[in-house]
């Protein structure tokens, strides 16, 4: 910024809620608050199956096996869920907070 250049700043208290210049808004208090809502929300999500199948993997002393059609056995692997798990987790945050906060669009210009 040069010197002579107009800022606008909105302060209630010691909280600064808006700042522009000329048309330009840089910052907004109430989308700020929202978009950490929805961070805090998305690491929830994200997080909480993770947690839920590290958990029942300790349940196990060993690796669990799975009786296939024709007798023999396979061992459950707890990677292969993980992954499928936070994969939809993933796909289910999408549509709950959005393709465009996840991915940052709006803050693009």
């Amino acid at each position: 910024m040069k010197s002579g250049t107009e800022l606008r700043i909105g302060i209630i208290d010691d909280n600064i809620l808006t700042m522009s210049k000329g048309a330009i808004e840089y910052l907004q208090f109430d989308k700020a608050r929202f978009y950490e809502n929805q961070k805090s929300l998305f690491t929830k999500y994200m997080l909480f199956p993770v947690f839920i199948i590290c958990s029942v993997a300790l349940f196990f002393k060993e690796r669990p096996k799975i009786i296939l059609n024709d007798g023999s056995y396979q061992n459950i692997s707890f990677g292969a869920i993980l992954f499928i798990v936070s994969i939809l987790s993933f796909i289910l945050l999408i549509f709950i907070i959005g393709y465009d906060f996840i991915m940052a669009s709006e803050f693009i210009e």
